[in-house]
């Protein structure tokens, strides 16, 4: 799916990609973390992260969310802003977030999914989101950060007394659950 497609399926994606656009200063294809101003993003805040890529001793890679919006943690119920991925997911919902993040840093491409997560709304039914993430570079030409939105089911009607089942993401839907 293109960045055109994406824009077209909710109005966060295109505030987004075209502030995203924006931010780019040729002969760059994708802007620099330090152009972006977070606060120009307001508006979709809530739902916003920004990730920096660091490396581990072994030169692995690390994914640390330098902001996670404050709609992102009342919903699955952990501040990830500070948080290394290893540190709030589950082995499987790391490796395929790992997999996307790799995939933004290598292709320096946009990533997006739609998933469940695993997460139950009162009437027990999982939590459906979809999810962009944009590539920014560093001081250099590689990708250090991303940044992007998620987008949530809107018919939900979403309380802070909704509970937090497990933070991963599902595949499947489990059965008499």
């Amino acid at each position: 799916m293109d960045l055109e497609d994406v824009a077209r399926l909710n109005a966060d994606y295109g505030l987004l990609i075209s502030y995203w656009r924006g931010k780019i200063v040729p002969p760059a294809e994708i802007p620099r973390r330090a152009d972006l101003e977070l606060m120009d993003l307001h508006a979709i805040a809530p739902r916003l992260v920004m990730i920096d890529v660091e490396s581990d001793d072994n030169g692995q890679p690390l994914y640390k969310w330098r902001f996670s919006g404050t709609f992102l943690r009342d919903v699955i119920g952990v501040e990830m802003t500070g948080m290394y991925l290893h540190e709030v997911a589950d082995a499987e919902t790391a490796r395929q977030t790992v997999e996307a993040y790799r995939s933004v840093v290598k292709r320096h491409e946009a990533h997006f999914w739609t998933r469940n997560i695993g997460i139950q709304s009162l009437d027990r039914s999982f939590v459906t989101y979809s999810r962009l993430i944009l590539p920014l570079l560093g001081t250099g030409d590689d990708v250090e950060h991303m940044i992007g939105v998620y987008v949530f089911d809107e018919t939900r009607a979403w309380t802070t007394t909704a509970q937090q089942q497990q933070w991963r993401f599902v595949i499947e839907q489990p059965q008499g659950g």
